[in-house]
């Protein structure tokens, strides 16, 4: 029988980790308490960074080969854990090159055939079934960051956060189409007013000419 991999101890390796380790100022930062309820929900670019920084650095230094302690199947993790990482750094690159989307589909399949023989009874999922196409969309679209959707995800929480003064209106997955095309929604025109607003604003306040109460206001903005 083999062992339980995700345990307590596992947790709070990936913790001190993510206390310890030093990133450059644009990696995204991910919650100390990861783990615990009161970090809420991970973002998509927080767990990629949790992914491809923190758990590899977790695995490899809790089961590494010099470990007595780690047993055989746990010395197995990290080394199944980094064909992932690996596969998830060369989709992300800036550039593709034929080379690149080879080894992506290399590391892809061998870490969902690793599934099967380290993680009996465990089914292969449809993500995983996603994974391999991904290599299909690289040549067809180029870098995943040409046509991944956190841009549309920003823009969705910035318009989550305009104020709508509590108007009926139709669906909110039309606001990004009507700022697009004006309509006569009261609600639609309200966050596309408020938008403009916002932008006329930082506008003057980055002028050096502009209105000298707005310039007297800039340093609370």
């Amino acid at each position: 029988m083999r062992p339980k991999l995700v345990t307590p101890e596992v947790l709070d390796r990936v913790k001190l980790v993510i206390a310890a380790t030093d990133v450059p100022s644009w990696v995204s930062s991910v919650p100390h308490n990861y783990g615990d309820a009161a970090a809420g929900t991970l973002k998509a670019d927080e767990w990629r960074t949790l992914g491809t920084i923190y758990i590899p650095i977790a695995l490899t230094s809790l089961w590494g080969a010099d470990d007595p302690i780690a047993n055989a199947s746990a010395q197995q993790v990290p080394a199944h854990k980094m064909l992932l990482v690996s596969a998830a750094i060369l989709a992300m690159k800036d550039t593709i090159t034929m080379e690149r989307m080879a080894a992506y589909r290399e590391n892809i399949m061998a870490y969902i055939e690793g599934i099967l023989d380290l993680y009996p009874g465990v089914n292969v999922r449809t993500n995983h079934h996603v994974e391999v196409h991904i290599y299909d969309f690289l040549q067809l679209f180029g870098p995943v960051k040409s046509w991944w959707c956190f841009p549309f995800e920003r823009l969705i929480g910035y318009l989550q956060l305009l104020n709508h003064n509590h108007t009926s209106g139709r669906p909110f997955c039309m606001i990004l189409w009507t700022l697009l095309i004006v309509s006569n929604g009261e609600t639609e025109n309200t966050l596309l007013k408020a938008s403009i607003e916002s932008a006329n604003l930082r506008r003057w306040i980055t002028r050096e000419d502009g209105p000298e109460t707005i310039l007297h206001c800039r340093k609370y903005f």
